[in-house]
């Protein structure tokens, strides 16, 4: 929004709760920017609509809603600070109906991409564009352009943005599914068909730009006040580090992960999925996006995570328990079973028991280990069969299997 409010690109959109459309609309006014709604939609169950907000200023708005109006592919990108060649480039591979950013990598012919290009995808980085090629130099500048705006207005957490680019980043792609790998996550998400792996080249960070007031006022009057507990204000519990996981991040890509590998298992129909240990009902969450028609049930030992998860998805068809023994009786098929091995290597009670007894009457088993399982056993295999149960031969990039019966 400084960029914009500085002349440097015409226009950029935010997503804002409708709940406080009003409060973010007239913010931006105070800025001296214009906010315009463009549309709203419901991003996931349980989550409140979002409206999609243009903001421009009042010289550009007209020129700007003219172009949004049109089809003009390169034009509209142009408006939102695509460099012209990577604008002309993005029309092109749109109209071709190729992915651009996996045609872009494909075509790289050795050029070694940022990792701020790599991490765009996650709108993560200094980066808001697909760039024409790895090694386009007026994205080079775009780039520093971001970073020395965002250095000028808080200069801790510019520096934290410019530090992005010295993450070792892999971004690789095969089936129609991109995998962004980081020392601190793996996400996935949907592409076009092809096969592709890329590998950053890591930057030095460069000189601190002094700050300039004309961005810091700018902000000031956007961002009012900063939450003390981001995690809270993103809607993240600290489940992720109780379930074993590096980051929030992490633990949501390993879910996503595991969703996508089993997910003709979960399509259509009704049927039981059961996860140990279920948390706070994430992967519950994820499921019911998929198939609203499915009963969850969840398992854990603590009884502040159930709490949690019979909050995030509190369907009365659903269900989840401390002890294994309070599931309700099979009377509708078993459809699979989520289940990290690492709390029942050390579990032989009868609640144990019953648990076992639970995941034989699922049609499948899929067991799936967390960050902390894989540093203490060595492999999912291990930990499977330290829990005394067999699976099939694993795929170590998803850290899934399927128990045999």
């Amino acid at each position: 929004m400084a960029l914009v409010a500085a002349g440097a690109i015409d226009a950029t959109t935010v997503n804002v709760a409708l709940d406080h459309l009003a409060d973010a609309v007239a913010l931006v006014a105070a800025a001296g920017l214009e906010a315009v709604p463009l549309s709203a939609r419901r991003l996931g169950q349980g989550e409140d609509a979002r409206c999609t907000v243009l903001i421009t200023t009042s010289r550009a708005r007209s020129f700007v809603s003219a172009v949004l109006a049109g089809s003009d592919v390169e034009a509209i990108s142009r408006c939102f600070g695509f460099p012209v060649c990577c604008a002309r480039a993005f029309a092109a591979r749109r109209a071709a109906g190729a992915d651009p950013m996996l045609a872009m990598l494909t075509n790289a012919h050795g050029q070694v991409p940022d990792a701020h290009l790599l991490l765009s995808a996650l709108g993560l980085g200094a980066l808001r564009h697909v760039p024409c090629a790895a090694d386009c130099a007026p994205t080079r500048e775009a780039i520093d352009r971001f970073i020395d705006t965002a250095l000028s207005i808080d200069r801790e957490a510019g520096d934290w943005l410019d530090r992005l680019g010295a993450w070792p980043v892999t971004w690789s792609s095969t089936g129609g599914i991109a995998e962004i790998s980081t020392p601190y996550f793996r996400y996935h998400h949907f592409v076009g068909a092809g096969t592709c792996e890329v590998v950053a080249n890591p930057r030095a960070s460069r000189p601190v730009v002094p700050r300039d007031p004309r961005y810091a006022e700018v902000i000031q009057r956007l961002l009012p006040s900063r939450s003390a507990e981001p995690l809270k204000a993103l809607g993240l519990s600290q489940e992720w580090e109780r379930a074993g996981f590096d980051s929030p991040y992490a633990h949501r890509a390993r879910y996503a992960g595991l969703l996508w590998q089993w997910s003709a298992a979960l399509r259509g129909g009704a049927g039981d999925v059961l996860h140990y240990p279920c948390g706070d009902g994430l992967l519950g969450e994820m499921v019911a996006e998929i198939n609203p028609r499915l009963r969850f049930l969840g398992v854990d030992d603590a009884p502040a995570a159930i709490t949690l998860a019979r909050a995030r998805l509190p369907g009365p068809q659903h269900r989840f328990v401390i002890d294994p023994r309070d599931l309700p009786d099979g009377e509708t098929e078993g459809r699979l079973a989520f289940v990290d091995p690492e709390p029942l290597v050390s579990r032989a009670d009868q609640g144990g028991a019953t648990l076992r007894a639970a995941l034989a009457r699922h049609r499948l088993v899929a067991l799936y280990a967390s960050d902390r399982a894989l540093r203490r056993f060595g492999s999912l295999a291990a930990l499977a069969q330290a829990a005394g149960l067999q699976i099939e031969a694993t795929d170590a990039t998803t850290c899934s299997a399927r128990v045999t019966a």
